[in-house]
């Protein structure tokens, strides 16, 4: 899907609301800009993703899927 944005004064963009809505996109949420030859690439963070072999399957005696759910409903709000 291409659209297409205007850069602000302030070099900030505003991402379409049905990309926003597709990718579940929120206020606050970080992104991760990368440069790939001419061209700006975002790519958003997945839960999953940013957790990655950060627990131990006994951590804090729960199995890591529910550490994982609770970190994902807790960075949803």
């Amino acid at each position: 899907m291409d659209e297409q944005v205007t850069v602000s004064s302030n070099y900030q963009v505003v991402i379409p609301k049905k990309i926003r809505r597709e990718l579940g996109i929120r206020a606050g949420q970080k992104i991760s800009v990368k440069q790939r030859d001419k061209k700006i690439v975002f790519d958003v963070e997945s839960v999953i993703d940013k957790y990655a072999g950060s627990i131990e399957p006994s951590c804090w005696g729960e199995d890591p899927v529910t550490t994982i759910r609770k970190w994902r409903d807790e960075d949803r709000g």
